[in-house]
């Protein structure tokens, strides 16, 4: 995990966000990373607000192991 980590952030200081996205997926893709479904809510932030914005930040990948 932390080469992936280092990976991202050298692509992040050559302004290459589409590299980062790209890298990162591949990276997803050949270790065959699966997210970890959540218990309980569907969303992990909200802005408290009487309208709220709910929306899913956190993400947790796992191998298939």
């Amino acid at each position: 995990m932390v080469a992936i980590l280092i990976l991202l952030d050298i692509l992040k200081k050559k302004n290459n966000m589409d590299g980062v996205h790209t890298s990162f997926h591949s990276l997803i893709h050949f270790y065959e990373l699966r997210e970890l479904n959540m218990n309980g809510g569907m969303f992990t932030w909200s802005n408290n607000q009487d309208a709220p914005t709910l929306v899913k930040l956190d993400r947790i990948l796992v191998t298939k192991e």
